[in-house]
């Protein structure tokens, strides 16, 4: 058996041989919804969900990036 047969994860496959232990089905759906609301809303992803950079680790970091050695590497001939 597979996990998600057990815990319902899909709505309309149910396999004979499986019993469920659960219908997640619904509440999968209704936390993509969520999301995806969230997400057109804009109160996704909130400060308290990303990360930031400073002005100075950004530098180093284009620096590094824009090396010979790195560019051979992201850009082989």
């Amino acid at each position: 058996m597979v996990f998600h047969d057990l815990i319902g994860s899909f709505n309309n496959f149910k396999p004979k041989f499986v019993k469920r232990y659960l219908e997640s089905f619904p509440l999968i759906l209704g936390a993509m919804k969520n999301y995806v609301s969230d997400v057109k809303n804009g109160k996704f992803p909130d400060e308290d969900h990303s990360f930031f950079i400073t002005e100075e680790e950004l530098l180093r970091f284009n620096k590094y990036l824009n090396t010979k050695a790195n560019i051979r590497k992201l850009n082989p001939e």
